[in-house]
């Protein structure tokens, strides 16, 4: 489940990214002509981060930073970079440094929220996020509000989790994520038929969605369905058969042999 979250959040923070350069409040302390620059070496380190070419990337967003250290779009995309390559404590100070250049910087937050949450410093990531959800013109509050769910889930305060992921899902009917999020703290709550309403929104849109499927089987060995337990955990190794998920599904196919 970790590395999905992770993974998932990582995405959603190239997006965010990549939508937010160039805007923002920053100190006219450089020429145009080094803004412009340092815009080119950031979207060159992007590109190379797309290209899954790590040390180039962040190569370039260092040359970015030193061209325009004023810039806090700049800063966030070398904490992205760093968090990529798992370099914690430069991701960290970097995310500090835009959130200290732009103090109303949500995706920085949400940013340094989502390196707080891997690390399992989850007060720290509520704090962020929370920080994030202060900014109402943020674009992407239901990104925001489903981490900071899930970081509540993470320290077992299920019913705020629950709070948080039903107003994600209130804003944003097709957030997926959110809906098995919420079946997991109806799992963790013994409520096994809330959850799998829950899983069943997500099957509507996405009949072969691997963590749900790998929840959906979960619930049916509770209620004593190994035939349907075994249907959802094939079709998690149909999506994911080398994966993490499919490993869990595995253990549990084997239990059933």
């Amino acid at each position: 489940m970790r590395d999905t979250l992770i993974n998932t959040l990582v995405l959603f923070i190239v997006v965010a990214v990549a939508v937010t350069v160039g805007c923002g409040n920053k100190k006219l302390s450089v020429s145009l002509a080094k803004q412009k620059d340092a815009k080119s070496s950031y979207d060159l380190a992007m590109a190379f981060f797309k290209s899954d070419k790590g040390p180039q990337a962040i190569g370039e967003m260092l040359e970015a930073s030193k061209l325009d250290p004023y810039s806090a779009e700049i800063q966030n995309g070398l904490g992205l970079l760093y968090y990529h390559k798992e370099r914690f404590e430069k991701s960290e100070a970097a995310y500090k440094k835009a959130i200290e250049l732009d103090p109303a910087y949500s995706d920085a937050r949400h940013n340094l929220g989502t390196l707080y949450l891997y690390l399992g410093r989850y007060p720290e990531a509520v704090s962020q996020f929370n920080e994030a959800l202060t900014n109402d013109t943020y674009r992407n509050q239901a990104n925001t509000l489903n981490s900071l769910g899930w970081a509540h889930f993470k320290m077992q305060d299920y019913v705020v989790a629950e709070k948080h992921f039903k107003e994600v899902i209130k804003r944003d009917r097709k957030y997926l994520i959110a809906y098995d999020n919420l079946a997991k703290v109806y799992m963790a709550t013994n409520r096994i038929d809330d959850a799998i309403l829950q899983l069943g929104y997500v099957f509507k849109q996405a009949p072969f969605y691997p963590e749900a499927n790998l929840d959906m089987g979960i619930c049916m060995l509770k209620k004593s369905n190994q035939v349907k337990a075994r249907e959802h955990f094939l079709k998690v190794l149909q999506v994911d058969p080398t994966g993490k998920l499919g490993a869990q599904a595995q253990e549990y196919l084997n239990l059933l042999e």
